[in-house]
């Protein structure tokens, strides 16, 4: 009996060491599949991360797409991309009124190609008293369009009333190809 007595625990610590080799292997998958299922929740939240950075990064450009609209439509009217000497007369023609001179001719020149953008030569003749010349000098210096004087000629100067013959040599730019 002591036999069958030995066996039996022997069959009973076996029993015991097998369930022991089992809660160890399944405590050993848990924890690999935890390490597993960690890892890849850091990668989700640093996808997160990525993303929400993205996204702010694109909700700044589309709030700042109405101001670099109206900054590309303000380069565009300082320099178009074509001539638009139509714009340029009417400018003109508006300075000269608004000023109180006489614009007696206007002439645009040969243009002449530069690296990033065109110049077209302008000859105005005016006719006025000296004070609405500074006064047409004025807004031609806030004009919404490039401009550079390169000359001022004075003519002929009447007394009564007091009047000059004005000639002025200058450029306006637009936008190279």
């Amino acid at each position: 009996m002591a036999k069958g007595k030995t066996e039996a625990n022997a069959w009973y610590i076996a029993a015991v060491v097998l369930m022991m080799l089992i809660l160890a292997f399944i405590n050993y998958r848990q924890f690999a599949a935890l390490r597993t299922t960690q890892r890849e929740l850091q990668m989700a939240e640093e996808d997160l991360s990525q993303s929400a950075n993205l996204l702010a990064s694109r909700v700044v450009l589309s709030q700042r797409a109405e101001e670099m609209e109206e900054t590309l439509a303000a380069a565009d009217r300082f320099m178009p991309g074509e001539p638009r000497e139509g714009e340029v007369i009417t400018a003109l023609q508006f300075g000269a009124d608004l000023a109180g001179v006489t614009l007696d001719t206007l002439q645009f020149g040969a243009r002449i190609d530069k690296e990033t953008y065109v110049e077209m030569p302008v000859n105005m003749n005016l006719e006025g008293a000296y004070h609405p010349l500074l006064d047409l000098m004025e807004y031609l210096a806030e004009s919404e369009r490039a401009l550079r004087i390169d000359e001022i000629r004075i003519g002929s100067v009447r007394e009564s009333p007091p009047r000059m013959t004005i000639n002025i040599r200058g450029s306006v730019f637009h936008a190279g190809e």
